[in-house]
């Protein structure tokens, strides 16, 4: 359901009248009237952890309403979207199940009694402040008989408007029996308005007759309704530090993840890169001349120009499309560039004195790779990883905005390519695409000024 609208403004930059967030339960229900025709038998009672027990039975028929003592005040002005939430079960209390309708509303107390009304083309007018948002019979289809006869258990919801069908949603009255086929936003047209009290109507239809060819009952039937508390949530416009995407959900946190992610694997990723490059750069450099030289130069240039994006997309379609797929690829074609480098500064390295000692005692190539010239290019991993992280982070931002990104993945790049596609730019929500496009870019800014200055350990000749 979301936890606000959608492109629900940040909260400190909406004015008061702006709908904030109401999550309300009505718990207290009352019996407020009753028709019966027949032997029809009635009871009511309340339950102990709110909501409400309907029993009835006999022959004839009944129709019952029961609204809810708890109302709703309403403080702003109208909001555009809620959600209702209850549960109901019906089950028979003999043998046979009766016939019987239950139906849950929304009524605006103020508006019913001031009369308003809702003009809609060709003149035709809607009664504002009531609205049906469930309805046994017509939840169901090819229903024959305004009355079903079979047991439920189940959850009561509806959203306003119901993002699934339409925007705009149908209003019918089960108070009269009428309805216009044109459609009317329930929350902001019909429901709220601002200083008025909402409150929960339940409609229980009742119908039994042993002489009804269609809709026959034995005498003794009956049935029992349970009616949990009713949970009212009208979505808010105003929401967090950074409002909230298309779906009302929470920008501050996506944003908040997203950085977590780009640091944490902006660093390992671009580590693996820089050492992967040293494995293969400091072999081919200390090797220099020989067949394991010509061999690792081959794959550092074979894999230099294999492009990345294209492999990207081939591989995210083999074996999906997730983050560790991305990053992966990005490991194994990165590296050659790092490795060329290595490859030249490790070819002049083999060349000192101290390397020439070392072989005359007799130390190994390995020994003498990892203690005596890995340790002088560290400066320069460092700086690598560094510099590296920027590109990282701006990599997997563009194959999110590709489209070939980890849908699931929570990310600044997923986050500018939901507000590219999600309408973020069309409906000017610049909380919901200006965060991670800023994070970007101060991120990478930092990071290349820490480049900048760890280039002047790394080359003497920058240093004052």
């Amino acid at each position: 359901t979301g936890l606000a609208a959608d492109y629900a403004m940040p909260e400190w930059l909406a004015p008061p009248d702006v709908p904030r967030n109401i999550k309300f339960n009505f718990t207290r229900f009352t019996l407020a009237a009753r028709q019966v025709e027949g032997d029809v038998r009635i009871e009511f009672s309340r339950l102990p952890g709110g909501g409400f027990e309907l029993v009835v039975s006999g022959v004839g028929s009944a129709n019952i309403t029961v609204v809810s003592e708890d109302l709703l005040s309403y403080p702003y002005r109208p909001a555009r979207s809620m959600y209702v939430e209850s549960r109901v079960e019906v089950v028979n209390t003999s043998e046979a199940m009766p016939w019987y309708n239950i139906a849950f509303a929304l009524e605006n107390v103020d508006l019913r009694q001031r009369g308003e009304v809702l003009v809609l083309r060709d003149n035709v007018t809607v009664p504002r402040g009531i609205y049906v948002f469930y309805d046994e019979v017509r939840s169901r289809m090819f229903t024959l008989l305004p009355y079903v006869n079979e047991p439920i258990a189940r959850t009561v919801s509806a959203s306003l408007p119901n993002p699934l069908l339409n925007r705009l949603q149908p209003y019918f009255d089960p108070r009269t029996m009428s309805g216009v086929f044109e459609g009317v936003n329930a929350a902001k047209e019909l429901l709220l308005e601002r200083g008025t009290r909402l409150r929960v109507v339940v409609n229980v239809t009742y119908y039994c007759n042993p002489m009804d060819f269609l809709a026959r009952c034995p005498p003794g039937a009956g049935l029992r309704v349970v009616v949990e508390p009713v949970t009212v949530f009208i979505k808010g416009e105003a929401f967090g530090i950074l409002g909230t995407n298309y779906m009302g959900a929470d920008v501050w946190s996506q944003f908040v993840y997203g950085s977590r992610s780009a640091v944490v694997l902006g660093v390992l990723v671009s580590t693996a890169i820089v050492l992967l490059g040293l494995i293969f750069g400091l072999v081919a450099g200390y090797r220099i001349g020989t067949l394991t030289d010509h061999v690792l130069t081959f794959l550092i240039d074979l894999v230099y120009f294999i492009p990345l994006l294209p492999m990207v997309m081939v591989v995210g379609i083999v074996f999906g499309r997730s983050l560790f797929v991305i990053y992966l690829v990005l490991i194994v074609l990165a590296w050659p560039g790092i490795a060329r480098t290595i490859r030249h500064w490790t070819s002049a390295l083999r060349e000192n004195l101290y390397v020439t000692a070392a072989k005359a005692i007799g130390a190994s190539d390995l020994w003498i790779m990892t203690r005596y010239i890995a340790p002088q290019v560290v400066p320069y991993l460092v700086y690598g990883i560094v510099i590296g992280i920027p590109g990282v982070i701006a990599y997997e931002a563009a194959i999110q905005l590709l489209g070939f990104g980890d849908p699931e993945a929570p990310t600044w790049g997923r986050m500018i390519s939901e507000a590219f596609y999600g309408g973020g730019f069309l409906n000017n929500a610049w909380w919901w695409f200006m965060p991670p496009i800023l994070g970007l870019i101060m991120l990478s800014l930092g990071f290349m000024l820490i480049g900048l200055a760890l280039d002047e350990v790394v080359n003497p000749r920058l240093r004052r």
